[in-house]
């Protein structure tokens, strides 16, 4: 928090990944309250909690654990966030956790619908969906959703791994935009220094 303040950034994106499950503050009242008690005296502000768990243990897959148990994690995560202030929650839906298949999608969906979307309602909290899926599929599961509270992320650089072209992705989804990630990477690559991959920055900001 004092880095940042001192490179003159007032917000933080916190991310709960597999590395941080069993120590990330956000899992306990007393973490929770340091949260918040760094982010008020540095005035950084805890804009965004990316959930990267779910990109090793799939919402809608079994593994060790089950989709029961993974909603409840889910549904958990969600409101630990709320707890921490936390508006805006980024769900990755690519990689083990992507939505590919159309049988996934509708599974997808009806669970956002069933478990979710009154929470969100309620508590006046956005989820953004960062997926692989072509930019029209996207669409078509933001539309299916139909709540105010789901919306995209954009992120720039797996945009451009998956080959999909920044102008029509930003086109397609613009009325759902939410977030967007700064970053590059290589076409059917990793991430790379900003400058050295594939993303178009002229062609996407001009989008913007």
């Amino acid at each position: 928090f004092p880095i940042l303040e001192s490179l003159g950034f007032d917000g933080i994106e916190w991310i709960f990944d597999k590395d941080s499950e069993l120590t990330n503050p956000l899992l306990t009242k007393i973490g929770r309250n340091e949260m918040l008690n760094f982010s008020k005296k540095y005035n950084v502000k805890l804009e965004n909690i990316v959930f990267d768990w779910f990109l090793v243990h799939p919402l809608l897959v079994d593994d060790e654990f089950d989709v029961e148990e993974k909603l409840k994690k889910f549904l958990f995560l969600l409101d630990a966030s709320r707890q921490s202030g936390f508006k805006r929650i980024i769900l990755p839906l690519m990689e083990k956790n992507s939505i590919t298949d159309k049988n996934v999608q509708k599974k997808f969906i009806h669970i956002i619908q069933d478990n979710v979307l009154d929470y969100l309602e309620k508590w006046k909290i956005e989820i953004h969906l960062e997926t692989s899926v072509p930019p029209s599929e996207e669409y078509d599961v933001l539309k299916k959703l139909n709540s105010k509270w789901i919306k995209s992320c954009f992120d720039m650089g797996n945009s451009a791994s998956y080959g999909y072209d920044p102008e029509i992705c930003i086109e397609t989804i613009s009325e759902y935009l939410g977030s967007v990630h700064i970053k590059d990477r290589k076409l059917h690559g990793s991430s790379v220094t900003l400058g050295e991959g594939n993303v178009n920055f002229d062609k996407v900001f001009e989008s913007l």
